[in-house]
């Protein structure tokens, strides 16, 4: 949003290092899935050491959502004023399962809705077009996936 007006609101549909897939299921679906697993927590998956990175102030403030300890459960489902998210899928590291496949379900219809990703070539957010319903795309991630 660099010299934009910024949004009355934003919403964050999901955080991660590595590359999301994103398939758009329906009007109000979509599965989001990546490997290893979605870091909503502090702390990279797998111990990976990297050069210096603000993605580590990222895994600071990731901590303040949710410890890295606790662990997700399959099919858990959280329900918020606009969307619910359900675990489809969990893989343990470290011991402690991490989602790695999430469906989401919008209560509007998601052409209703502005995405935006992080561009990793521009270091700036740009505006996504979901991909039509029946199909998916790789949004690259900061950095390599361990897998």
């Amino acid at each position: 949003f660099n010299q934009q007006a910024l949004p009355k609101h934003s919403r964050v549909l999901t955080t991660n290092w590595y590359a999301i897939k994103i398939e758009r299921l329906s009007e109000l679906e979509l599965r989001l899935s990546t490997a290893p697993a979605f870091q909503f927590d502090a702390g990279l998956s797998g111990g990976e050491q990297y050069d210096i990175h603000y993605a580590y102030l990222m895994q600071q403030l990731l901590g303040l959502v949710r410890k890295k300890e606790d662990a997700w459960l399959l099919g858990e489902i959280m329900t918020l004023p606009e969307m619910s998210i359900r675990i489809d899928s969990v893989l343990a590291i470290d011991g402690v399962n991490k989602p790695s496949v999430l469906s989401v379900t919008l209560t509007d219809a998601l052409p209703s809705y502005h995405f935006v990703i992080w561009d990793v070539a521009e270091e700036a957010y740009t505006s996504f077009q979901l991909p039509p319903i029946g199909e998916s795309v790789i949004v690259e991630g900061l950095f390599n996936s361990p897998q």
